[in-house]
This record gives C-alpha cells, sequence and structure tokens, in this order.
C-alpha cells in the first residue's frame, strides 16, 4: 500500500485507518497550528474515525476499530499507543516496523 503523507505545513506525520481494504480515516499532526498537544496525527485521524460512526455505542465502534489497520508514518507516542490500545486497534504499521498495541 502506498503511504500518502498528508502535508500541511511542515507537518509530515500522518495516520491511515484502514478498514479491510477501505481507507476509512486519515490524520495529521496538527499540533502547531492548533497549538494543542495532542493533536497527533492519530489522534485526528481517531476523532473523524469516531464521528464517521455517530449513533453507533462505544462497544460498536470499539469493535470496528479493532478490526482495523493503522498505518502512520513514525512509531506511535506513549499517550498514542495507549489510546490505541484502550480502543482496542490490534494492527499498526509505522514508518519503522511493524508493532502491536
Amino acid at each position: 500500500m502506498e503511504f500518502p503523507l498528508l502535508r500541511v505545513n511542515d507537518s509530515l506525520l500522518s495516520c491511515l485507518i484502514v478498514e479491510e481494504v477501505h481507507l476509512t480515516a486519515t490524520g495529521r499532526n496538527s499540533t502547531n497550528e492548533t497549538g494543542n498537544a495532542t493533536r497527533h496525527g492519530e489522534m485526528e485521524a481517531l476523532d473523524v474515525f469516531i464521528e464517521e460512526r455517530t449513533g453507533f455505542s462505544s462497544a460498536e465502534v470499539a469493535e470496528k476499530f479493532s478490526a482495523c489497520s493503522l498505518y502512520v508514518t513514525c512509531e506511535s507516542c506513549i499517550m498514542c499507543a495507549a489510546a490505541k490500545s484502550i480502543i482496542g486497534n490490534k494492527t499498526c504499521r509505522d514508518g519503522h516496523s511493524s508493532c502491536s498495541s
């Protein structure tokens, strides 16, 4: 799979959420433009993923997310790794290696 970098300003950090073979959500690091240190690519993509499932229960969203694969440009920080683990993601590929949360 080709990994599109979502370049905005100087940010090359991005995340893709793929469900089966469909690109479901994308996110990019927006910490500098928002002034919010939590707006990493994974968190941005996760917000999109959740917003697109309005009306689903938390359990249904978690079940869908656990079946998805994440592709990130670099290894996740501890905050993003914890968020992926809490919501149940098990498959993640980063720019350096395969990882399991």
